[in-house]
């Protein structure tokens, strides 16, 4: 017969999820933005399914079981994740690094934005419009603009209804 699970198991596996992730974006740090690691992650995952059970040795030993030493699949795939970024970054200057990205998460009425983000280098100099692209909710545009500079992004509802939406902006 096999063990019942605690009524409260999804939360738990929830929240060792989130402290995973969480460890997974301090790790790499320094090394890739961890939203991003994040989303990959889950993306691989998502197709390479059920062969990663066929990937790593899951049965467990007692020494594994004590010490914690063991498959970690996560980290790996993380670690290959970060080795691709790296080796796709590797060639690109510092200006060419430096995106902006915005990505709509709700919305109480609209459907669809024009956004149009503006930067200058400091305060002393004229804003200078990056580039106007339009979304959706769910989409993540990205805009390029110089390191070390200053920018604002304008969001302007083009369908749906009024309303409120958020939107998070980032960048890297």
């Amino acid at each position: 017969m096999l063990p019942m699970l605690p009524n409260n198991f999804s939360q738990i596996a929830e929240q060792i999820q989130r402290q995973n992730n969480r460890s997974l974006k301090d790790l790499f740090k320094n090394e890739i933005r961890g939203s991003f690691l994040i989303d990959i992650k889950y993306r691989v995952f998502n197709v390479i399914g059920e062969k990663c059970l066929t990937l790593y040795d899951f049965r467990w030993s007692d020494e594994q079981m004590v010490t914690g030493i063991g498959p970690e699949p996560e980290y790996d795939i993380c670690k290959h994740i970060v080795g691709v970024h790296k080796a796709n970054t590797i060639f690109l200057t510092a200006d060419e690094k430096s995106k902006v990205t915005v990505k709509f998460q709700s919305t109480e009425g609209p459907s669809a934005f024009a956004i149009e983000v503006w930067y200058r280098a400091n305060e002393n100099d004229e804003w200078t419009k990056s580039e106007s692209k339009s979304a959706l909710i769910g989409d993540a545009p990205a805009f390029s603009v110089p390191a070390a500079s200053e920018y604002i992004v304008m969001v302007t509802a083009t369908a749906g209804n009024k309303g409120n939406v958020t939107f998070f902006v980032s960048c890297s």
